[in-house]
Parts: structure tokens; sequence; C-alpha cells
């Protein structure tokens, strides 16, 4: 988990000032550039909860006391919760609030034919994820809040099994590793694309 940590977090950094450069271009009605920052967002925010969960899980594993393990594991089921909202949505959640809608969306018919694979992959994701740890309401209420049924509560981190939680994470992050290979391909396609975009604005300027 440590080397993982090591591993993502400067590219985290250089995701991120690459998005902050894109987003200051004055010409966002652009198609290359809208998908480009809405790539860029997608893959920024997949390897953030990359690192989340990886130190979560660390968290956990190098806990001294029963509490120490009880906590961490406790927020890695927290940002499981939330990481699966941001980027599928619960049903309740709207569709254009989700992370992979703005991207798919913003695709041309011609990208869409494209990378059909990979969007009929993400659809099937989708449909047959199911992990109990992720979808259970009551457990999300219980995680977030202090309930005034204390003993509830208490009961709840007790009885916390860590065992089902790092597997729900292993099978997130199976999820998330899959929709990183979709944007780093389709980023690697834009990045040509904005190449010749930049170089024909020079020549206009030049011009």
């Amino acid at each position: 988990m440590g080397e993982a940590i090591k591993e993502l977090e400067p590219n985290v950094d250089k995701l991120a000032q690459t998005l902050s450069h894109i987003e200051n271009i004055n010409m966002m009605d652009n198609y290359t550039l809208n998908v480009t920052k809405n790539a860029l967002t997608c893959q920024l925010t997949i390897s953030l909860i990359h690192l989340d969960l990886c130190a979560a899980t660390r968290q956990y594993l190098s806990g001294l006391t029963n509490y120490d393990q009880r906590f961490a594991i406790k927020n890695l089921q927290a940002i499981l919760n939330e990481a699966y909202k941001r980027v599928f949505g619960f049903s309740s959640t709207k569709l254009k609030d989700t992370l992979i809608y703005p991207l798919i969306s913003s695709l041309s018919d011609e990208d869409k034919d494209k990378y059909r694979s990979y969007l009929d992959k993400m659809a099937s994701i989708k449909s047959n994820f199911h992990e109990p740890t992720i979808f259970n309401k009551e457990s999300r209420c219980m995680i977030y809040h202090y309930s005034n049924d204390i003993l509830k509560a208490h009961k709840f981190l007790s009885d916390i099994d860590a065992d089902v939680v790092i597997h729900a994470s292993n099978q997130f992050l199976s999820v998330i590793v899959q929709l990183s290979e979709f944007v780093h391909n389709l980023l690697l396609d834009f990045d040509k694309r904005m190449m010749l975009l930049l170089e024909s604005l020079r020549n206009t300027i030049e011009d």
C-alpha cells in the first residue's frame, strides 16, 4: 500500500496542474478541450479515490489497538460509500451528478463508437456490481452520524467486519482500475488532438 501511495501521489499533483491549465484556456466550447477537461476530472478523482482506499487500508493494517483498526475500517467503508456514489451514483443520485456521465455525454457519436467496448464494460459493471457493505443504507447512516441510539452505534462499530469491508474495497478497486484504463486511453488519444489544436491556435495567432 505504501508503494502504491508513493507512485500515485506525484501523478495526482501532475493531473491537478494539467486540469488547472486546461480550465484557464478560454475556449471551453471546443470539443477537444471539453472532453479533455472531463477526462482529466475523471482521472484525478479516480486517483484520489485510489489513494484514499490505500491510505485507509494501510491505517487498518498498522493499527496498534483494536479501536485503531475499527476506526480505520469505518473510514474505509465511508470512502467506499462516497466513492461509489460519486462515480456511478445510487438510485437516488441524479445522473448529471455522477463522475462518468459528463465525460460520456460529452463524447461525439463517432468517439462513442470508437470506445464502445469500454463504454459497454462500464455499463455492465454498473449493472452487475453489488457489494452489500456499499449499498447498505443503514450502515451509511451509522458511519456518518452519531446515533441517538448509542448502544446501536457501539454495536455497529463492534460488529464491523474488516474482511468484508476489505473485500468490498478490493472489488471496487478493480472497477476503478478498469475505469482508469478507459480514461487513460482516452487521454492519450485527446492529447494528440490537443497538440494539433494548440498548433492550429499558434498558427492563427502568427497569421
